[in-house]
């Protein structure tokens, strides 16, 4: 038992330390919220998923850079505690490492369960519905409806019912943004996303991932609205089709309504400049540095994992 204890007390400072990294991240989303609804949607949901990420990176880094000090640069330092597992057990540490565990265990359970749902819902679907292309099937459903469905290999689908009731120039608006969905595979994405949800305070993992949702609907607006060089139709269309439902999509898919239906219909008819941000090879670039820092602060990093462990 008290072995068990030990490791589970030795996974409590980097569990603290994402939970600290997720309410550093909220922070500080909060204070610039305002300046959030000035960037492009491609950068807003770049950013997003950089928050969403940032958690476990970061927590990666503490206890790469711990270990890697006591393992190959100064070893056992002047300020490493004896032993470990003679350490009296502390309250916070396996508070707060249990419920990081539970929520890990919760992610992965969820994901794993969407990931199936995912595949035979897919399957599904394709085998009652038809081809119009290879990436687009009809269902042959009367209730009016569009949605990207599938993780691997997504696909969009479209009802009879949907079909019936729009014009052509409609259909091709809800194409245009289904499709930017399926290129940059957002249902993969908000799998994956889930997972770097669970080193998150349960608050924010909520608050960030309706953020994250809607910055995927902005972007496949903006570049769906691009592509089709009318950005009122595509708000139109929007507006049509949520008129229209009557029944909720199939729970893993990316509803063509989907996120916060009023604030996409905003953002089509705003045509101001927006914020550009970072790149992906700048995020990219920036999380590499973080890694190299790590490297460079192992020693601080190992001497305050050690601290963290006499945490009452």
């Amino acid at each position: 038992m008290t072995t068990h204890l030990s490791h589970l007390q030795l996974l409590g400072p980097t569990v603290l330390c994402a939970f600290l990294v997720s309410l550093l991240t909220g922070a500080a989303l909060w204070l610039g919220r305002r300046s959030l609804d000035r960037f492009d949607p491609a950068a807003l949901r770049r950013l997003m998923l950089a928050a969403i990420f940032a958690p476990p990176l970061l927590s990666a880094v503490f206890l790469a850079g711990g270990l890697i000090d006591w393992r190959w640069f100064s070893g056992p330092s002047s300020f490493c505690l004896p032993d470990h597992g003679s350490l009296p057990p502390s309250a916070v540490l396996l508070g707060v490492a249990g419920l990081g565990l539970g929520r890990l265990v919760h992610a992965l359970s969820a994901c794993l369960l969407r990931g199936t749902r995912l595949y035979w819902t897919s399957r599904a679907l394709r085998r009652s519905g038809k081809a119009l292309t290879g990436r687009c099937h009809l269902l042959p459903i009367d209730a009016p409806q569009a949605f990207v469905l599938g993780a691997w290999r997504p696909s969009i689908y479209l009802t009879r019912g949907l079909l019936d009731r729009l014009t052509p120039a409609q259909l091709e608006a809800i194409l245009a943004h289904e499709q930017v969905h399926v290129r940059r595979r957002d249902s993969l994405l908000r799998l994956l996303a889930g997972l770097g949800l669970a080193f998150h305070l349960p608050g924010m993992a909520g608050w960030l991932k309706r953020r994250f949702v809607h910055a995927q609907e902005l972007t496949a607006d903006a570049e769906a609205a691009q592509k089709l060089g009318d950005r009122l139709r595509l708000a139109e269309t929007l507006v049509r089709v949520a008129r229209l439902k009557l029944r909720p999509v199939p729970t893993p898919a990316l509803d063509f309504t989907g996120g916060d239906l009023k604030s996409r219909v905003t953002a089509l008819l705003d045509d101001r400049p927006r914020t550009r941000g970072l790149s992906a090879s700048q995020w990219v670039a920036a999380a590499l540095g973080i890694l190299a820092l790590a490297l460079a602060a192992a020693h601080p990093l190992h001497w305050l994992s050690e601290r963290l462990l006499t945490l009452p």
